[in-house]
């Protein structure tokens, strides 16, 4: 009886963390595998987290790009729900940039990436996925790659750390 409440309690508190989970998420790990990559990320956050089902959110890294982000240049994110991909899209890097008033070619040096796309509709309400956003400079070569920590392949520091989707209230 002792074991099943105190399960329960700790069961109860580790998703009531990962529900309170709110404003910017801001736990990432490089999964660029050694690879060389033309970014070099020294923060990374995804706002708004939970993330609001058919509205915008943001991945924003901060960094040193050591090659310039170049025409063709393509973003990817790519969510697992127990391993299985359920999740992904592929954007025109240079398109997303240009949203923020940042044309191609991006010169070398301190740069802030602020990425911009809307939740699918279909991402389930509720469901803790883990993610992989990476991109890939026109030149082939890898730019960034950042994961959520339970990704796979990625150490686990704790269950669920992933992105919630959830559906928010419309602000008239």
């Amino acid at each position: 009886m002792k074991f099943t409440t105190a399960v329960t309690i700790l069961a109860t508190a580790v998703i009531s963390a990962v529900s309170a989970q709110d404003g910017v998420y801001t736990t990432f790990k490089d999964c660029s595998t050694g690879s060389p990559t033309d970014f070099t990320a020294t923060s990374v956050s995804i706002s708004p987290s939970p993330l609001c089902i058919s509205k915008p959110f943001c991945l924003t890294a901060s960094g040193t790009l050591t090659a310039p982000i170049t025409q063709g240049a393509s973003y990817v994110i790519t969510g697992r729900w127990l391993g299985r991909v359920v999740y992904t899209e592929t954007h025109d890097l240079c398109t997303l940039l240009a949203a923020n008033g940042q044309n191609c070619d991006v010169p070398a040096g301190p740069f802030t990436l602020n990425l911009c796309v809307d939740v699918k509709a279909n991402y389930p309400a509720g469901w803790v996925f883990d993610f992989q956003f990476h991109a890939i400079n026109g030149n082939n070569e890898l730019l960034f790659c950042q994961a959520t920590p339970d990704y796979p392949g990625i150490q686990h520091p704790h269950p669920m750390s992933g992105l919630k989707g959830v559906i928010c209230p419309s602000i008239q």
